[in-house]
């Protein structure tokens, strides 16, 4: 790997900046790949695990992976011809437990 290189932007930016725009500049300045925070999709909220209502607005947070979210991280990487690095909250049904 010797003589390769590439180009890394961070995105310190709050969950509800224009994706594509942050792209679109990154890429500009000859970025290969571009890193968000960690927990984009909702940031590090936090709730009360005893408060039924706040958990449960806790878990309709989640997105789908086949969603709007990740599909707007799809085509802007598309677009712009760049790697992109974002983690989210993923929506999902709760595990059965087997019953002993």
């Amino acid at each position: 790997m010797a003589g390769r290189s590439f180009r890394a932007a961070m995105a310190q930016v709050m969950n509800d900046a224009d994706v594509d725009a942050i792209a679109a500049s990154a890429a500009a300045e000859g970025a290969d790949i571009i890193v968000f925070p960690e927990r984009f999709s909702n940031g590090y909220s936090r709730f009360d695990p005893e408060d039924p209502v706040a958990r449960q607005a806790w878990i309709d947070a989640a997105v789908p992976i086949d969603g709007a979210f990740v599909k707007g991280f799809r085509e802007a990487a598309r677009r712009h011809g760049l790697a992109m690095v974002a983690t989210f909250l993923e929506g999902g049904s709760p595990l059965s437990m087997p019953q002993s």
